[in-house]
Protein backbone atom coordinates (compact mmCIF):
# COMPACT_ATOMS: atom_id res chain seq x y z
CA UNK A 1 0.00 0.00 0.00
CA UNK A 2 1.32 3.41 -0.95
CA UNK A 3 3.79 2.14 -3.57
CA UNK A 4 3.49 1.43 -7.27
CA UNK A 5 4.11 -2.30 -6.83
CA UNK A 6 1.79 -2.82 -3.88
CA UNK A 7 -1.94 -3.36 -3.80
CA UNK A 8 -4.73 -2.57 -1.35
CA UNK A 9 -7.07 -5.39 -2.36
CA UNK A 10 -6.92 -8.59 -4.40
CA UNK A 11 -10.02 -10.13 -5.96
CA UNK A 12 -10.20 -13.51 -7.71
CA UNK A 13 -13.01 -14.41 -10.13
CA UNK A 14 -13.62 -17.71 -11.89
CA UNK A 15 -14.86 -18.22 -15.44
CA UNK A 16 -18.30 -18.92 -13.97
CA UNK A 17 -18.25 -15.57 -12.13
CA UNK A 18 -17.56 -13.77 -15.40
CA UNK A 19 -20.71 -15.04 -17.09
CA UNK A 20 -22.23 -11.83 -15.75
CA UNK A 21 -20.53 -8.44 -15.29
CA UNK A 22 -18.56 -8.19 -12.07
CA UNK A 23 -19.20 -5.07 -10.00
CA UNK A 24 -16.08 -3.68 -8.32
CA UNK A 25 -16.82 -1.02 -5.73
CA UNK A 26 -14.61 2.04 -5.41
CA UNK A 27 -13.22 3.31 -2.12
CA UNK A 28 -13.72 6.87 -3.28
CA UNK A 29 -9.97 7.49 -3.40
CA UNK A 30 -7.81 7.60 -6.55
CA UNK A 31 -7.04 4.00 -7.53
CA UNK A 32 -5.45 1.94 -10.29
CA UNK A 33 -7.10 -1.26 -11.46
CA UNK A 34 -4.86 -4.04 -12.81
CA UNK A 35 -5.96 -7.32 -14.37
CA UNK A 36 -4.19 -10.64 -14.87
CA UNK A 37 -5.52 -13.91 -16.30
CA UNK A 38 -4.47 -17.40 -15.19
CA UNK A 39 -5.39 -20.67 -16.90
CA UNK A 40 -4.43 -24.32 -16.64
CA UNK A 41 -5.05 -27.47 -18.64
CA UNK A 42 -4.89 -28.30 -22.33
CA UNK A 43 -6.67 -26.71 -25.28
CA UNK A 44 -7.24 -23.28 -26.75
CA UNK A 45 -7.77 -20.20 -24.58
CA UNK A 46 -10.01 -17.58 -26.16
CA UNK A 47 -9.98 -14.15 -24.54
CA UNK A 48 -12.46 -11.54 -25.67
CA UNK A 49 -12.46 -7.82 -25.00
CA UNK A 50 -12.22 -6.74 -21.38
CA UNK A 51 -14.58 -3.85 -20.67
CA UNK A 52 -14.41 -1.35 -17.82
CA UNK A 53 -17.67 0.55 -17.39
CA UNK A 54 -19.21 2.98 -14.96
CA UNK A 55 -22.49 1.74 -13.52
CA UNK A 56 -25.03 2.98 -10.99
CA UNK A 57 -25.77 -0.36 -9.37
CA UNK A 58 -29.47 -1.16 -9.48
CA UNK A 59 -30.26 1.97 -11.50
CA UNK A 60 -28.75 1.46 -14.92
CA UNK A 61 -25.75 1.05 -17.18
CA UNK A 62 -24.13 4.31 -18.36
CA UNK A 63 -27.27 6.19 -17.26
CA UNK A 64 -30.49 5.56 -15.36
CA UNK A 65 -32.50 2.98 -17.29
CA UNK A 66 -29.62 1.66 -19.40
CA UNK A 67 -29.75 -2.12 -19.77
CA UNK A 68 -27.44 -4.87 -21.06
CA UNK A 69 -28.19 -8.07 -22.94
CA UNK A 70 -25.71 -10.89 -23.58
CA UNK A 71 -26.35 -14.12 -25.47
CA UNK A 72 -24.92 -17.54 -24.61
CA UNK A 73 -21.54 -16.49 -26.07
CA UNK A 74 -21.55 -13.22 -24.06
CA UNK A 75 -22.10 -11.16 -27.20
CA UNK A 76 -23.55 -7.90 -25.90
CA UNK A 77 -25.74 -4.98 -26.79
CA UNK A 78 -27.14 -2.18 -24.66
CA UNK A 79 -30.61 -0.70 -24.80
CA UNK A 80 -32.63 2.08 -23.22
CA UNK A 81 -36.38 2.73 -23.29
CA UNK A 82 -38.17 5.96 -22.38
CA UNK A 83 -42.01 5.98 -22.69
CA UNK A 84 -42.14 9.81 -22.69
CA UNK A 85 -45.77 10.92 -23.34
CA UNK A 86 -47.02 7.40 -24.22
CA UNK A 87 -48.31 8.61 -27.61
CA UNK A 88 -47.28 7.23 -31.04
CA UNK A 89 -44.88 6.65 -32.55
CA UNK A 90 -42.11 4.64 -30.88
CA UNK A 91 -38.86 6.05 -32.27
CA UNK A 92 -35.95 3.59 -32.26
CA UNK A 93 -32.36 4.75 -32.80
CA UNK A 94 -29.36 2.49 -33.44
CA UNK A 95 -26.08 4.08 -32.38
CA UNK A 96 -23.27 4.37 -34.91
CA UNK A 97 -19.66 3.26 -34.61
CA UNK A 98 -18.25 4.53 -31.31
CA UNK A 99 -15.18 3.46 -29.36
CA UNK A 100 -16.54 5.22 -26.26
CA UNK A 101 -19.18 2.82 -24.99
CA UNK A 102 -22.58 4.26 -24.30
CA UNK A 103 -25.67 5.59 -26.03
CA UNK A 104 -25.82 8.01 -28.95
CA UNK A 105 -28.40 10.69 -29.82
CA UNK A 106 -30.18 10.76 -26.44
CA UNK A 107 -30.75 14.57 -26.55
CA UNK A 108 -32.09 14.44 -30.12
CA UNK A 109 -34.47 11.56 -29.54
CA UNK A 110 -35.72 13.03 -26.28
CA UNK A 111 -36.34 16.39 -27.96
CA UNK A 112 -38.79 14.74 -30.38
CA UNK A 113 -41.17 14.24 -27.47
CA UNK A 114 -42.35 10.74 -28.42
CA UNK A 115 -41.48 7.40 -26.77
CA UNK A 116 -38.05 6.21 -27.86
CA UNK A 117 -35.52 3.41 -27.61
CA UNK A 118 -31.75 3.54 -28.01
CA UNK A 119 -29.53 0.60 -28.97
CA UNK A 120 -25.75 0.40 -28.80
CA UNK A 121 -23.33 -2.32 -29.95
CA UNK A 122 -20.03 -2.42 -27.96
CA UNK A 123 -18.39 -5.36 -29.74
CA UNK A 124 -15.13 -5.32 -31.74
CA UNK A 125 -13.51 -1.87 -31.66
CA UNK A 126 -16.64 0.25 -31.95
CA UNK A 127 -19.51 -1.99 -33.01
CA UNK A 128 -20.29 -5.12 -35.02
CA UNK A 129 -23.26 -3.78 -37.02
CA UNK A 130 -25.84 -5.41 -34.71
CA UNK A 131 -25.35 -8.80 -36.36
CA UNK A 132 -25.12 -11.84 -34.12
CA UNK A 133 -26.48 -15.21 -33.16
CA UNK A 134 -30.13 -16.09 -33.63
CA UNK A 135 -30.63 -15.42 -29.91
CA UNK A 136 -28.91 -12.03 -30.20
CA UNK A 137 -30.92 -10.82 -33.17
CA UNK A 138 -34.24 -12.17 -31.90
CA UNK A 139 -33.75 -10.28 -28.64
CA UNK A 140 -33.31 -6.93 -30.38
CA UNK A 141 -36.47 -7.43 -32.45
CA UNK A 142 -38.38 -8.70 -29.40
CA UNK A 143 -37.38 -5.73 -27.26
CA UNK A 144 -38.70 -3.33 -29.89
CA UNK A 145 -42.00 -5.18 -30.21
CA UNK A 146 -42.30 -5.55 -26.42
CA UNK A 147 -41.84 -1.80 -25.96
CA UNK A 148 -44.50 -1.15 -28.60
CA UNK A 149 -46.86 -3.62 -26.89
CA UNK A 150 -46.28 -1.92 -23.53
CA UNK A 151 -47.34 1.37 -25.12
CA UNK A 152 -50.29 -0.24 -26.91
CA UNK A 153 -48.76 0.48 -30.34
CA UNK A 154 -48.77 -1.63 -33.49
CA UNK A 155 -45.80 -2.09 -35.82
CA UNK A 156 -47.32 0.69 -37.96
CA UNK A 157 -46.52 3.06 -35.09
CA UNK A 158 -42.79 2.31 -34.98
CA UNK A 159 -39.95 4.22 -36.66
CA UNK A 160 -36.46 2.72 -36.93
CA UNK A 161 -33.51 5.04 -37.51
CA UNK A 162 -29.75 5.40 -37.45
CA UNK A 163 -26.71 7.13 -38.90
CA UNK A 164 -23.67 5.39 -40.46
CA UNK A 165 -23.23 2.00 -38.72
CA UNK A 166 -26.63 2.58 -37.13
CA UNK A 167 -28.22 2.50 -40.60
CA UNK A 168 -27.29 -1.17 -40.86
CA UNK A 169 -29.08 -1.95 -37.60
CA UNK A 170 -32.13 0.14 -38.48
CA UNK A 171 -32.47 -1.35 -41.97
CA UNK A 172 -31.69 -4.93 -40.97
CA UNK A 173 -34.20 -4.98 -38.12
CA UNK A 174 -36.79 -3.23 -40.26
CA UNK A 175 -36.97 -6.53 -42.18
CA UNK A 176 -38.06 -8.22 -38.94
CA UNK A 177 -40.21 -5.47 -37.39
CA UNK A 178 -41.76 -4.05 -40.64
CA UNK A 179 -42.20 -0.57 -39.13
CA UNK A 180 -44.10 2.48 -40.35
CA UNK A 181 -40.89 4.21 -41.43
CA UNK A 182 -37.11 3.86 -41.65
CA UNK A 183 -35.02 7.04 -41.39
CA UNK A 184 -31.34 6.58 -42.19
CA UNK A 185 -28.38 8.84 -43.04
CA UNK A 186 -25.02 7.81 -44.53
CA UNK A 187 -26.28 4.28 -45.23
CA UNK A 188 -23.96 1.27 -45.00
CA UNK A 189 -25.57 -1.79 -46.55
CA UNK A 190 -22.86 -4.06 -48.03
CA UNK A 191 -20.62 -4.93 -45.10
CA UNK A 192 -18.34 -7.03 -47.31
CA UNK A 193 -17.69 -4.14 -49.69
CA UNK A 194 -16.92 -1.82 -46.78
CA UNK A 195 -14.06 -4.16 -45.83
CA UNK A 196 -12.95 -4.58 -49.45
CA UNK A 197 -12.84 -0.81 -50.02
CA UNK A 198 -10.22 -0.48 -47.28
CA UNK A 199 -7.60 -1.82 -49.67
CA UNK A 200 -7.68 0.90 -52.32
CA UNK A 201 -10.41 3.49 -51.72
CA UNK A 202 -9.80 4.49 -48.08
CA UNK A 203 -6.46 2.97 -46.93
CA UNK A 204 -6.04 2.60 -43.16
CA UNK A 205 -9.51 4.01 -42.45
CA UNK A 206 -12.18 2.05 -40.51
CA UNK A 207 -10.18 -1.16 -40.18
CA UNK A 208 -12.94 -2.50 -37.94
CA UNK A 209 -14.63 -3.50 -41.22
CA UNK A 210 -12.01 -6.26 -41.61
CA UNK A 211 -12.71 -7.46 -38.08
CA UNK A 212 -16.42 -7.60 -38.92
CA UNK A 213 -15.76 -9.68 -42.03
CA UNK A 214 -13.55 -12.14 -40.12
CA UNK A 215 -16.01 -12.33 -37.23
CA UNK A 216 -18.90 -13.30 -39.48
CA UNK A 217 -17.23 -15.18 -42.35
CA UNK A 218 -13.88 -16.30 -40.84
CA UNK A 219 -12.20 -15.32 -44.12
CA UNK A 220 -11.37 -12.37 -46.40
CA UNK A 221 -11.79 -14.02 -49.80
CA UNK A 222 -13.99 -12.57 -52.58
CA UNK A 223 -16.51 -15.30 -51.77
CA UNK A 224 -16.57 -14.27 -48.10
CA UNK A 225 -17.06 -10.63 -49.11
CA UNK A 226 -20.02 -11.56 -51.31
CA UNK A 227 -21.60 -13.69 -48.56
CA UNK A 228 -21.26 -10.77 -46.17
CA UNK A 229 -22.90 -8.46 -48.70
CA UNK A 230 -25.83 -10.85 -49.16
CA UNK A 231 -26.77 -10.76 -45.47
CA UNK A 232 -28.53 -7.43 -45.94
CA UNK A 233 -29.53 -8.01 -49.55
CA UNK A 234 -31.32 -11.26 -48.82
CA UNK A 235 -33.10 -9.79 -45.79
CA UNK A 236 -34.36 -6.80 -47.80
CA UNK A 237 -35.53 -8.91 -50.71
CA UNK A 238 -37.57 -11.18 -48.43
CA UNK A 239 -39.29 -8.43 -46.40
CA UNK A 240 -42.83 -7.14 -46.99
CA UNK A 241 -42.45 -3.35 -46.90
CA UNK A 242 -45.89 -2.61 -48.32
CA UNK A 243 -46.66 -0.40 -45.30
CA UNK A 244 -43.17 1.02 -44.73
CA UNK A 245 -41.67 4.26 -46.05
CA UNK A 246 -37.95 5.01 -46.31
CA UNK A 247 -36.23 8.37 -45.85
CA UNK A 248 -32.56 8.18 -46.86
CA UNK A 249 -29.75 10.74 -46.88
CA UNK A 250 -26.59 9.50 -48.57
CA UNK A 251 -23.11 10.81 -49.33
CA UNK A 252 -22.62 11.24 -53.07
CA UNK A 253 -18.91 10.35 -52.86
CA UNK A 254 -19.18 7.81 -50.03
CA UNK A 255 -15.88 5.93 -49.63
CA UNK A 256 -17.21 3.28 -47.22
CA UNK A 257 -20.12 1.83 -49.21
CA UNK A 258 -20.23 3.54 -52.61
CA UNK A 259 -23.36 1.75 -53.84
CA UNK A 260 -25.50 1.71 -50.68
CA UNK A 261 -28.19 4.08 -51.93
CA UNK A 262 -28.29 2.51 -55.40
CA UNK A 263 -28.54 -0.95 -53.84
CA UNK A 264 -31.44 0.16 -51.66
CA UNK A 265 -33.24 1.61 -54.68
CA UNK A 266 -32.58 -1.56 -56.65
CA UNK A 267 -34.15 -3.73 -53.94
CA UNK A 268 -36.94 -1.46 -52.72
CA UNK A 269 -37.73 0.20 -56.05
CA UNK A 270 -39.02 -3.05 -57.52
CA UNK A 271 -41.96 -2.85 -55.15
CA UNK A 272 -44.61 -0.28 -54.32
CA UNK A 273 -42.61 1.35 -51.52
CA UNK A 274 -42.44 5.05 -50.67
CA UNK A 275 -38.82 6.24 -50.80
CA UNK A 276 -37.41 9.73 -50.67
CA UNK A 277 -33.71 10.46 -50.69
CA UNK A 278 -31.29 13.35 -50.36
CA UNK A 279 -27.75 13.33 -51.71
CA UNK A 280 -25.06 15.29 -49.87
CA UNK A 281 -21.72 16.13 -51.48
CA UNK A 282 -18.74 14.48 -49.81
CA UNK A 283 -17.23 11.27 -48.55
CA UNK A 284 -18.65 9.18 -45.73
CA UNK A 285 -17.35 11.30 -42.85
CA UNK A 286 -17.78 14.68 -44.56
CA UNK A 287 -20.49 17.27 -43.89
CA UNK A 288 -21.95 15.55 -40.84
CA UNK A 289 -23.76 18.73 -39.78
CA UNK A 290 -25.82 18.77 -43.00
CA UNK A 291 -26.64 15.08 -42.63
CA UNK A 292 -27.75 15.41 -39.00
CA UNK A 293 -29.87 18.45 -39.92
CA UNK A 294 -31.57 16.45 -42.68
CA UNK A 295 -32.04 13.48 -40.34
CA UNK A 296 -33.82 15.65 -37.78
CA UNK A 297 -35.91 17.30 -40.51
CA UNK A 298 -36.99 13.89 -41.83
CA UNK A 299 -38.11 12.90 -38.35
CA UNK A 300 -40.04 16.15 -37.94
CA UNK A 301 -41.78 15.67 -41.29
CA UNK A 302 -42.94 12.12 -40.54
CA UNK A 303 -43.99 12.99 -36.99
CA UNK A 304 -46.00 15.96 -38.29
CA UNK A 305 -47.53 14.47 -41.43
CA UNK A 306 -48.17 10.90 -40.23
CA UNK A 307 -48.76 11.30 -36.50
CA UNK A 308 -49.96 14.90 -36.10
CA UNK A 309 -47.04 15.87 -33.86
CA UNK A 310 -45.58 19.38 -33.81
CA UNK A 311 -42.38 20.22 -31.98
Amino acid sequence: QGTADGYTEKMIYTQKDLERPVVISSSGNPEFLALSIAARGNGTLRIGSIHYRNVAKGIGLFMAGGRRFADADREEFFYYFNPMDLKPPLNVYFSGYRTAEGFEAYPLMKSLGAPFMLFSDPRLEGGAFYLGSEEYEEEIASLIMDAAAYLGFTKDEIILSGISMGTYGATYYSTKVLPHAVIIAKPLMSAGNIANNLRSIRPNDFETSLDLLLKNEQDQTPEAIERMNRVMGDALDAADFSHTEFAISYMIHDDYDRTAYADLLDSLGKRNISIYGKGVIGRHNDNTDAVVHWFESAYNKILRDDFGRER
